[in-house]
């Protein structure tokens, strides 16, 4: 907990130097998860709720971004030789997102970041690695749609042993200044 908040807070202080003009956003997302382990998987769709922080410098995008996924809805569970089950049920987290502008409304990025999340059948909490792709086009002045894979390495777990996951996504994003993609770069595009 202590290094989730130290990488927090250096990344919201180096967001907010002058030389980057940008905004926060808020922004509910809906992801398929596909967790894996050796002899356990689990399959299931979740909401993420994000609160960020990004900026255009240049062609270039710096965001940070915290986020929480409340509750998993099961798609499919299943455990062999007397695994336990690979099912999260909630967690938290956060990330780093450096992007490029692909043209005058796309955005390409990456996510790097933290993921501690509660496992259902070891009740247990466990913290991943996360690294991601995603794809953000601006639908209006202040809302931007963006589409996301994002993969997770946990921690090894006992009775589970190591345990992936990948994650497919949709979701948008309310800016509360106007959106970093389409202000940015083009004349025609959303202009507040």
């Amino acid at each position: 907990m202590k290094k989730l908040s130290l990488v927090s807070s250096i990344v919201l202080a180096s967001l907010s130097t002058g030389a980057m003009a940008g905004n926060f956003y808020l922004g509910p997302s809906l992801f398929y998860q596909h967790n894996s382990a050796s002899h356990s998987s689990f399959s299931g769709l979740h909401p993420r709720l994000s609160l960020g922080y990004g900026s255009m410098m240049g062609d270039y995008y710096l965001g940070g971004e915290i986020f929480a996924i409340p509750f998993t809805a099961v798609m499919s569970n299943s455990n062999s030789n007397g695994a336990v089950s690979a099912k999260t049920t909630h967690g938290f987290g956060i990330s780093f997102i450096p992007g490029v502008m692909v043209n005058d409304t796309l955005l390409a990025y990456l996510r790097l970041g933290v993921i501690s999340s509660k496992f259902s059948a070891p009740n247990t909490m466990k913290t991943g690695g996360q690294a991601g792709l995603g794809l953000k086009v601006p639908l209006s002045t202040r809302w931007d749609m963006r589409a996301e894979y994002i993969y997770t390495a946990y921690q090894s777990i006992s009775g589970l042993g190591s345990v992936k996951a990948n994650e497919i996504g949709i979701g948008f994003v309310y800016n509360f200044g106007s959106t970093c993609v389409g202000n940015y770069k083009s004349t025609t595009v959303y202009k507040s």
